[in-house]
């Protein structure tokens, strides 16, 4: 048994498999590595990235570009990601019925998305989940052309189907909503300690309710799958080293959350914590679990990092009550 209750790779005698790991990914060219790191960010936090670098120089004192601010992110990405997986899909051998009807409806929803890009016709949840299914849809099939598959990523694995996994899952939950609320306390506590420095905001404070809770649940799922999954096994399969995945992975993660102003430091710790655990055990599920209700419970208490910080034990415990029921 590994530290921290991990269970190590050569104990195939108690798990059904070990989790995958990067010498099991197929090799491919380094630049095809990064292309497709660079290319999952783009589609799915491109447009957020512009955003939120906009509203940082403003909050520094630059001027204000409301011109960024008419465009509809979520329609952004759902194009984007949308022609992709049509490319991919239509550029396969065998061109099944399947196939052809995925690259149809990928081109249909590509052309509604784009012609929306500048409208709010469409209600804001709707959006959420449309990149999601777009985003998550687009990743899991590269990875499929990577010889992983969706068990490999850490979505319900058979290597934990048992109780060793169960207490793994736990673990990697404990941990992960640890280092969010680690987090939290130091942006709570830059933000009060060093008043001169601009503070920004968030989308919680914009939205409510229903839309509210759709926002944060695609945000976590998101996050987690295209950007520790994504990156990780993009560049692990360029067999790339752990300081340029992990400086990737967070110059990534800070260019959509500079909008937080001097809180972006919150970002960092709890995002350097969810890339080591999926790397050290490719568990996903507990990392998005624990992001959910971490961003819920925060937002829904204030929009304020304190009241989240001393709630940190009752929304811990949802958190692990739920991983442990996910395998």
């Amino acid at each position: 048994m590994g530290s921290y209750g991990f269970p190590r790779p050569h104990e195939s005698s108690v798990l059904p498999a070990a989790p995958p790991r990067a010498r099991e990914l197929s090799l491919v060219p380094v630049h095809r590595g990064y292309l497709d790191a660079l290319g999952l960010f783009t589609v799915a936090f491109g447009a957020y990235a512009i955003l939120s670098i906009g509203t940082c120089l403003h909050l520094l004192g630059g001027p204000d570009l409301p011109g960024i601010y008419g465009w509809n992110p979520n329609a952004i990405s759902v194009t984007t990601g949308s022609l992709w997986i049509a490319a991919v899909v239509s550029g396969h051998d065998q061109r099944t019925v399947a196939r052809r009807a995925i690259v149809g409806l990928a081109i249909i929803t590509a052309g509604l998305a784009g012609w929306n890009v500048h409208s709010t016709a469409w209600p804001d949840e709707l959006w959420d989940v449309l990149a999601v299914i777009v985003c998550v849809g687009l990743f899991l099939l590269l990875a499929h052309h990577r010889g992983v598959e969706p068990r490999g990523l850490g979505i319900a694995p058979r290597w934990a189907a048992n109780r060793i996994g169960r207490r793994q899952v736990v673990s990697v939950a404990i941990i992960s909503a640890a280092g969010q609320y680690a987090s939290a306390y130091a942006g709570y506590f830059i933000a009060t300690s060093l008043p001169w420095l601009p503070e920004g905001g968030s989308k919680a404070s914009t939205v409510h309710g229903l839309t509210l809770a759709v926002h944060m649940t695609a945000a976590s799922i998101i996050e987690e799958t295209v950007l520790v999954a994504g990156v990780v096994t993009a560049l692990e399969a360029a067999r790339r080293p752990a300081w340029q995945i992990y400086a990737l992975y967070l110059a990534m993660r800070l260019s959509f959350h500079l909008y937080y102003g001097s809180r972006v430091v919150e970002v960092m710790i709890f995002a350097a914590v969810n890339l080591w655990l999926f790397r050290r055990t490719r568990r996903l599920t507990p990392l998005i679990i624990a992001h959910i209700v971490y961003d819920t419970s925060a937002a829904f208490g204030g929009g304020s990092a304190a009241p989240a910080i001393y709630l940190v034990g009752f929304y811990s415990l949802i958190a692990l009550t739920i991983s442990a029921l996910v395998v």
